[in-house]
Order: structure tokens, then C-alpha cells, then sequence
């Protein structure tokens, strides 16, 4: 896992969080945080092609978040929770560029621990692992 890749997600991560809090789009906020963060051109290629697929699959994401954290309607997730499960979830179903699922899982997790609730980390793990379990048993 390189630090570049990271410092990638966790600037999608960002971007998804500041789009729910503002009226920016995703691509807006991302803007800002590129500059901020110093993304690398290849990590802007990664973020963009990423937002891009989350922007284009999200009514997809947000139901199988919704059919998986059946508690927690999307309304009244905590911004941070949701962003990064996002994230993870178009990247474990959507990306092209697979990762090894145990990467993905795991850097959510960080995320989510870094940014979240104390109860952030649990709970990505949980719906995660529910929704790379259906994954597995669709093949």
C-alpha cells in the first residue's frame, strides 16, 4: 500500500465528507483539498476517476449501505461513517484498478478511526465484511 494511494483516499474521503456538509459537489471540494494536500497528477487521476464512479453508482452504494446497516438509515449516519463506506464500497465493487480486498477493508477502518467515533472502526469493519461476503458468495 503506497502513501500516495492513501493520502489519495483519505482526500476522496474528505471531499465525500465536505460534499455532505456543503453545497459543494464532490468535484468542488475536491478542488480545494488537492491543493491542500499536495495530491501527486497521479494521485488527482486516481481521486477524479473515483469520485467520478462514486458519483455515477451512488444510488447503488447507498442502497446496499442501507440493505446492510439496516439501524442506521443514511439520514441519520454519522457524515464520517457514511463517506467512508462510500469509498470503500465503490472501490471493493465498482474500481477497475482492484485492490486486495483486505487493503480496502483495512484502510476504510483506519479512516474511520482517524476521523470517526470511537465506534466508527466497528462498524465499517461490520458492514463491510457483511457486503464482502455477498460479494464472495455472488461468484
Amino acid at each position: 500500500m503506497s502513501n500516495s494511494r492513501r493520502k489519495s483516499r483519505i482526500a476522496i474521503f474528505q471531499s465525500i465528507y465536505e460534499s455532505e456538509l456543503s453545497k459543494h459537489s464532490v468535484l468542488e471540494s475536491f478542488e480545494n483539498i488537492a491543493v491542500t494536500q499536495k495530491i501527486s497528477s497521479s494521485g488527482k487521476i486516481f481521486c477524479i476517476e473515483v469520485i467520478n464512479g462514486i458519483n455515477k453508482n451512488i444510488k447503488e452504494i447507498d442502497r446496499q449501505i442501507e440493505n446492510t446497516a439496516t439501524n442506521f438509515p443514511l439520514n441519520q449516519m454519522p457524515k464520517v461513517d457514511l463517506s467512508v463506506l462510500r469509498l470503500a464500497i465503490y472501490e471493493l465493487h465498482y474500481h477497475n484498478d482492484k485492490q486486495p480486498t483486505e487493503i480496502v477493508i483495512n484502510e476504510a477502518i483506519e479512516i474511520a478511526k482517524a476521523y470517526g467515533s470511537n465506534s466508527s472502526g466497528a462498524f465499517i469493519n461490520g458492514v463491510l465484511a457483511v457486503i464482502f461476503n455477498k460479494l464472495n458468495n455472488k461468484k
